[in-house]
């Protein structure tokens, strides 16, 4: 259905001041239809919404202790950062470009690799040191 969707819109022949895609009505109709199911089963989903909240909860917590590491002389606290950021980290001129550079690290960084570094840092998983994140 999603396909149809795609292939069977088409662009107008003349450019005047109507739409530049002519999309037919039987297929706006399949679009409503498929946005409903896509709230009804995908956003709305109790399941989708707990997995979420878990998610953005890692995400705040990572980035306050990243944070909180960049701007610390504690050699243990700053030593957890990424060596790959470290030179956009130290030479950062304020906070609000410290606040970017954390944002940039956490959001280049795997589900995999977010959830890892942060089960790490928490305790809830120690892994081990040979572990790559």
């Amino acid at each position: 259905m999603i396909a149809d969707c795609v292939k069977l819109v088409s662009l107008a022949e003349e450019v005047h001041d109507g739409p530049l895609l002519i999309i037919p009505e039987f297929l706006r109709h399949r679009v409503e239809v498929l946005k409903q199911l896509t709230w009804c089963y995908v956003i709305d989903n109790r399941a989708i919404k707990i997995q979420q909240q878990g998610q953005r909860r890692v995400v705040r917590e990572l980035f306050r202790t990243y944070y909180r590491a960049t701007g610390s002389s504690d050699r243990d606290l700053h030593g957890i950062l990424p060596e790959s950021h470290l030179y956009l980290l130290d030479n950062a001129p304020d906070k609000a470009m410290r606040a970017r550079v954390v944002a940039n690290l956490i959001s280049s960084m795997t589900e995999r690799q977010l959830l890892m570094t942060h089960q790490r840092l928490t305790g809830i998983e120690l892994g081990s040191i040979t572990d790559l994140i």
